[in-house]
This record gives C-alpha cells, sequence and structure tokens, in this order.
C-alpha cells in the first residue's frame, strides 16, 4: 500500500530510479528484467531484455543485445523505444519511453564487454545470426558450448557480436494498482532534467 505521504512527485520519482537502479544490479529484483519495443517495417515488436545499467543523472537505461539481432536494425532505422516494468508485488508498472542508441565495437562496448561473465557472453556467440531460420532445434551455438558454458578464453569469440543498447528517456508513466483506489502519474524529462508532471486518470 503506497501512503498518502508517498504520493508526492518527488517521493514517486525518486521511488522509480531508485527501483530501476535495483533491478539493474540484482536478478530477484522485479525491475531486473522488463519489455523493451521497437518499431519494425511490419508493426510494434516486443521482446524481454536484461535491464542492465541506469544512470539516474542523465535519465537512460541499458541492455546489451547481439549486434546481428532485429532490434538492432529496427533501432538504428527508428531510434524511438518503449519499456514495460511491472512489480507483482508493489503493484506498480512503469512505461519507459524514448530514444535509443546502438553502441558497437567502441570503447564504452569495451568496458561493459570487461564486465561480463563467460556464461553472458555465450549469448553472443552463436554462428547463425539471431532470427535464421533452422531446419531442426538448435541453440546456433557451436556444438561443444550446447552443455557447457565456455572457457573466458572461448568466450572472446562472442564480442565481435556484442552491442549495447543504450535509451535515453523522455517520459515515465507510473502507474499504482491498489486496493483502495489507482493512481497514475507521468513525468517528462528534457535532457535529462524533469520537466514536467501531472496526474492522470487511471
Amino acid at each position: 500500500m503506497i501512503t498518502s505521504d508517498a504520493l508526492s512527485f518527488p517521493a514517486i520519482e525518486e521511488d522509480i530510479w531508485r527501483f530501476l537502479t535495483a533491478g539493474s544490479k540484482h536478478p530477484k529484483e522485479a525491475f531486473y528484467t522488463g519489455t523493451l519495443g521497437t518499431q519494425s517495417a511490419s508493426g510494434i515488436e516486443l521482446r524481454m531484455v536484461v535491464l542492465r545499467e541506469v544512470n539516474v543523472d542523465e535519465k537512460k537505461t541499458i541492455c546489451y543485445s547481439d549486434k546481428r539481432a532485429g532490434k538492432v536494425a529496427e533501432i538504428q532505422k527508428n531510434p524511438l523505444v518503449s519499456w514495460l516494468f511491472w512489480d507483482s508485488e508493489k503493484r506498480i508498472q512503469l512505461r519507459l519511453s524514448g530514444t535509443a542508441t546502438v553502441e558497437i565495437n567502441n570503447q564504452f562496448t569495451d568496458t561493459h564487454w570487461a564486465n561480463t561473465t563467460p556464461s553472458n557472453r555465450r549469448s553472443y556467440m552463436a554462428i547463425p545470426a539471431p532470427g535464421s531460420f533452422l531446419d531442426h532445434p538448435a541453440s546456433g551455438l557451436p556444438s561443444e558450448l550446447d552443455t557447457r558454458e565456455p572457457t573466458l578464453e572461448e568466450s572472446e569469440r562472442g564480442k565481435m557480436n556484442f552491442a549495447v543498447i543504450v535509451s535515453t528517456i523522455h517520459q515515465i508513466d507510473w502507474l499504482h494498482l491498489g486496493s483502495k483506489g489507482h493512481h497514475r502519474a507521468i513525468f517528462n524529462y528534457e535532457n535529462g532534467v524533469l520537466a514536467k508532471f501531472s496526474w492522470i486518470v487511471p
């Protein structure tokens, strides 16, 4: 339950970014995974991704991708993105919208790559590109890695496919579903600074 003292814009905004930051650091947190939406030629594309980092000062969220994945090409063509998060315990939904960039093969991605484990890197080691058609069910990984994690040395082969998606958030739609009534608020950002906020009907 959210108390009346917590129903203030500063308190809600602080909680939003605190929850997102916690999600980016702890797999057991509700906001560790979110739904990322992009625009393709055939419509809206949605997929679950892991929230890897949050920059509160600049209002940015970060996730990783194989550079060959469809979402990378979609963002490069149309940078508008949306995020959806849901915390079933707190009964809070967050919808974030903004613009994204894709970082590939630079110092920024090198830093993020260095912080990944061989287990994480396995995701970028598929030989066919993500979304490739297959004649039978398969992971796309080299056969020797189907049943084990790569060594640190082996995992470096995935670096050439590694990309970092950085979303700059322009708006957050916060919704709390309470037993004694729902509440909803909108926060708009310009250049990383809160520019406008308002209560709206849930």
